[in-house]
């Protein structure tokens, strides 16, 4: 079993040093998930910032679920972060928390849409409300957005529909 880690609270302790702060979510991300962490390290070094700020957003996308004690409270969390990332995207400063300021300074330049990832709240949202949930509608819409945005840092550049598609349907397997 993996080990709670909140990444944005273990890059704080590093300082605002970019340098640090990206380090200091690499140590959150290999505390957290040591696959991801090391499916990292085999990517170019110029992508590695910004796989590493995606996959712990991704992650404290999940952990903001996990420890969810009323469902509402949840939920205004999620909102905030895709509230956050929305504004970024739309040309606004990135606020003083690690991952939304690496999101903006490492993944932004290499073309990660971050409308797009904001979207992959909707595969993480259905967890903390009552009712049926889907697993393989929950993989499409969590997968969907995250192997996008991955596959666009990877690539420095923004996607086509169709690559977006393709990746989302590889995400969601």
């Amino acid at each position: 079993m993996k080990e709670s880690c909140n990444c944005s609270a273990a890059a704080k302790k590093w300082g605002k040093a970019t340098a640090d702060v990206a380090g200091s979510l690499a140590d959150a991300l290999k505390a957290r998930d040591r696959e991801r962490w090391l499916s990292v390290l085999w990517a170019p070094a110029a992508a590695r910032p910004a796989l590493v700020a995606i996959h712990c957003y991704d992650l404290e996308q999940s952990r903001i679920v996990a420890e969810a004690k009323e469902p509402m409270l949840g939920e205004i969390k999620l909102a905030w972060w895709r509230e956050r990332l929305v504004a970024i995207a739309t040309g606004k400063p990135a606020p003083a928390e690690p991952i939304l300021a690496a999101l903006a300074a490492d993944a932004m330049p290499l073309g990660v849409d971050l409308q797009a990832l904001a979207t992959l709240e909707e595969g993480v949202l259905p967890l903390l409300l009552e009712g049926p949930v889907y697993a393989a509608e929950l993989a499409k819409a969590r997968g969907g957005p995250l192997f996008v945005a991955l596959a666009q840092a990877l690539s420095g550049s923004a996607m086509t529909a169709a690559d977006g598609n393709a990746a989302s349907e590889a995400g969601a397997i």
